[in-house]
């Protein structure tokens, strides 16, 4: 099993940073000490020490999976590798959720929060949760409904928040940054999480970037016609998707005319959106459903259909046909969509990106082939598939095998270090207020939201995002959000008091350690996790603290970061 491997360290890793902290980065000794002569030399740059660092300590290693099992049912009691330490003690009296139910959490939601562990067990555990999830209908949502009264216009056709004249109009930047601000709330905030995240899975399935004029006053209803069928029927997921003005202008349908149709729709729609990639269907394929797809048009921003452009004749395509005699072309396209749907090629090809989605980046053929079966069976139920994904074997010895995208840690670091934004009455477009802030926290973590400038979407596997330009934008994104005073979220943001975190008046800071991951993270800490915050802050296992200590006020950036920097976060 791939895991990447973030030796143990604080995130940005200055040169003014303890030696310690260069021994837990793995640089080699006379990068941390210099030889005595050379002691005067001057300091390397930060910026080159991070990509040294960056380039020297992310690496992809093979690790048994028994290794992250250990972890995570959090076997405590161990004693530090070195012999000169004291042996290690934990703080059990903290409750953590069992290894099956923190695997269930970090997989259909974006990451463990102990809100979100209590909801869990308030249902009786994984199971029950993730049955309460399929149904988010079911689950209040108060905190996203206040955030959003915020924003009563952001689904408004687009052609009421762009036309010209209209003395409210907001700017595209001021669209895009309000719709951005809303998908990062909604991951970190929303209690229907699975929903967020399915909303997540298609808009990368469905892509279409939110970067130009001509996408971004579609693009926020067009993630909610997503969500809203996130986790129903493929099949009305699929004609939503490819019916909506967001695709019929992204991909130039509204610009294809009768007489010379235009074939970007139709063969995105077979190589990513159903069959997939030379799966079944050929060029004629491609040219009928190309001129099926002629009559859609827009004026103003507002897409509409106009029979007479419509090119008429017989069109077929993967044993599918009809006459397309209709003038109006629409019933027949939704005919075809609804067919392919259908198709067993297009079962297979979904239910394999689901599984590399919740599973690993390489699932077994059987497994896909057992899901694609129970989506067959179920009239194309996007919910049955993730229960008989989520009840398998093979997802159940998965726990820590898939790497979060840096968006994913974006969000999963924002709900481990509590960070909250306040409810608004109204949300000015100039203000700069917390809410708003979070738009371009993605970009900070190093994945700006819905940037990919191709349809097919951002890679979903490891191998794309194990690098050191990655973990260099991982780790100063981390030292970041860990800093409350940064002004990366805003002065009306919240997050938890150090205070708040120590369980106790005084304590050891091992056992101090351990009750961060457990609050934090949602396991034990195990030995790296305890070695790597001795080292960025220069303390021992048994070092006594207080919340007068400086590692509980200007220390604690340290070693909150060492944290956030393990495994433990950057896997799930």
């Amino acid at each position: 099993m791939d895991t990447m491997i973030v030796r143990a360290r604080s995130a940005t890793l200055t040169a003014e940073r303890p030696a310690a902290t260069a021994v837990a980065a793995g640089l080699p000794d006379q990068e941390r000490r210099g030889k005595k002569k050379h002691a005067t030399k001057k300091k390397p740059h930060r910026r080159h020490v991070l990509a040294t660092a960056a380039a020297q300590t992310v690496n992809v290693v093979s690790a048994p999976a028994s290794s992250i099992v250990t972890t995570l049912t959090g076997d405590t009691g161990t004693t530090d590798s070195s012999a000169s330490t004291a042996r290690r003690l934990s703080w059990a009296s903290t409750a953590v959720p069992t290894a099956a139910e923190l695997h269930v959490i970090s997989r259909f939601s974006f990451g463990f929060t102990q809100a979100e562990f209590t909801r869990l067990r308030a249902r009786n555990g994984a199971s029950g949760w993730l049955e309460q999830q399929l149904r988010p209908d079911t689950i209040p949502d108060p905190v996203m409904d206040e955030l959003l009264a915020a924003l009563p216009d952001l689904y408004l056709p687009a052609q009421d928040q762009a036309a010209a004249g209209n003395t409210d109009r907001k700017s595209a930047s001021d669209v895009q940054r309000q719709h951005f601000a809303a998908t990062v709330a909604r991951r970190a905030f929303s209690t229907r999480q699975l929903e967020a995240v399915m909303e997540d899975f298609w808009t990368n399935h469905f892509y279409i970037p939110c970067t130009t004029v001509s996408t971004i006053y579609y693009h926020a209803d067009y993630c909610r016609t997503l969500r809203q069928n996130a986790l129903g029927r493929f099949e009305d997921l699929l004609i939503a998707a490819e019916t909506h003005p967001a695709m019929l202008t992204y991909l130039s349908t509204v610009n294809s005319e009768a007489s010379h149709p235009n074939e970007n729709q139709g063969r995105e729609m077979f190589e990513l959106h159903t069959v997939g990639l030379r799966n079944g269907y050929t060029e004629n394929d491609i040219d009928d459903v190309s001129k099926l797809l002629t009559g859609w048009t827009t004026d103003r921003w507002a897409v509409s259909y106009e029979p007479d452009n419509h090119a008429t004749g017989a069109v077929s395509a993967m044993g599918w046909s009809d006459p397309n005699s209709d003038p109006d072309g629409r019933a027949a396209y939704r005919s075809l969509l609804s067919y392919l749907a259908h198709h067993p090629n297009t079962a297979s090809y979904v239910c394999r990106k689901l599984a590399v989605r919740f599973v690993s980046d390489s699932p077994s053929d059987s497994l896909v082939a057992q899901l694609a079966q129970t989506y067959l069976n179920n009239d194309t139920q996007i919910a049955p598939v993730l229960r008989a994904l989520a009840r398998s074997p093979e997802f159940l010895r998965a726990a820590g095998q898939k790497l979060r995208t840096p968006a994913e840690d974006c969000v999963a670091t924002l709900r481990a270090t509590g960070v909250t934004v306040p409810p608004l009455p109204a949300i000015g477009v100039d203000s700069h207020t917390s809410f708003l802030n979070l738009a371009s926290l993605p970009r900070a973590a190093g994945q700006p939201l819905f940037s990919r400038a191709t349809p097919d979407g951002f890679p979903d596997v490891a191998a794309a995002w194990s690098t050191s330009v990655r973990a260099t934008a991982m780790l100063r994104w981390h030292w970041q959000i860990a800093d409350p005073d940064s002004g990366l979220v805003g002065d009306d943001s919240d997050r938890p008091s150090v205070s708040s975190l120590l369980p106790r008046s005084s304590m050891r800071f091992d056992q101090w350690v351990d009750h961060l991951c457990r609050t934090l993270l949602g396991l034990p800490a195990d030995d790296v996790q305890v070695a790597a915050a001795c080292a960025a802050t220069g303390l021992s296992n048994s070092t006594t603290v207080t919340a007068s200590s400086t590692v509980a006020g200007s220390g604690f950036q340290r070693l909150l970061v060492s944290l956030l920097d393990t495994p433990t976060l950057l896997n799930r």
